[in-house]
């Protein structure tokens, strides 16, 4: 154990959701061909930074996917500069991901959601309009490498903060939900600076939650650490994003993705990674 190690709200709550799903009922999961446990509609909800540390999540890979979002990209060569090559098996015949979020947002649709969205805020603060939608009827009833797992968001403002709720159709708790929350909160600061509104609460639906079978031990080994850990952990509420970094990040700034790294890095003291479980995909 890593002797800065404490633990946050989302350590505790994320816990608990193992727990959960670790005494459901084993089924077999028809595309993935794997034993999976399943839980359905849990809800998450912070005021503050939701980073995991009960295992090292490499921050790196959410702050890129974080920027590639925020600036509309498809092309998986972004997020391959920063060795991360998880979104390859989803490529079209171009080479390009048209199910990821931020294409979705910006390009897919007729409306820029992520621009029209913001616009509505800044022109009143009480517009509870700000939906971002990233599930394509016409697109996704067809097969298809990928489909979203992240298909809508709202953003509204109640007395100087903004809020955010998310809705998650299915999500693998051990490998994309630690990045996808903590994405998730990042994306919402960078909202608040462009609406000049303080980070508020985040809500995060997971309408289906769950553990591959490959995925249990490690679950396991999480949930000894964080019933062990008594520590608790002194990270910041916030990390302070401006407008600036907002504007680079839709200018897909790889330089911004490094900064916004640091930011976790300073401090970020997790345990140590866990090694078995494989990306599923």
């Amino acid at each position: 154990m890593i002797k800065e190690t404490g633990l946050t709200d989302f350590d505790f709550a994320y816990a608990a959701v193992l727990k959960r799903i670790l005494e459901a009922k084993a089924e077999f999961n028809k595309r993935t061909g794997k034993k999976t446990r399943s839980v359905p509609g849990i809800f998450f909800k912070f005021s503050s930074i939701p980073i995991l540390s009960l295992r090292d999540i490499k921050p790196l890979w959410t702050c890129a996917e974080v920027v590639w979002f925020m600036s509309g990209g498809d092309n998986p060569e972004f997020m391959r500069h920063f060795g991360f090559r998880n979104w390859d098996p989803f490529v079209d015949k171009n080479g390009l991901v048209r199910a990821a979020t931020g294409f979705r947002w910006r390009k897919m649709h007729q409306v820029d959601q992520l621009m029209e969205g913001l616009h509505k805020l800044r022109q009143d603060k009480t517009n509870r309009q700000a939906v971002l939608m990233s599930w394509e009827p016409w697109e996704d009833s067809k097969p298809g490498p990928n489909v979203p797992c992240l298909v809508v968001w709202h953003m509204h403002i109640i007395d100087g903060q903004l809020h955010m709720a998310v809705l998650q159709r299915s999500g693998d708790m051990y490998f994309g939900i630690p990045h996808d929350i903590l994405g998730a909160w990042i994306i919402l600061e960078l909202c608040a600076a462009a609406v000049q509104a303080v980070p508020g609460t985040l809500s995060y639906l997971i309408s289906n939650a769950h553990l591959y079978n490959d995925q249990w031990d490690a679950a396991q080994e999480m949930i000894a650490r964080e019933e062990a850990c008594e520590v608790k952990a002194n990270y910041p509420i916030r990390l302070g994003l401006t407008i600036e970094e907002t504007t680079r990040s839709m200018n897909e700034d790889k330089a911004l993705v490094i900064e916004l790294h640091q930011k976790l890095l300073e401090f970020y003291h997790p345990f140590p990674a866990i090694q078995g479980p494989s990306l599923v995909k």
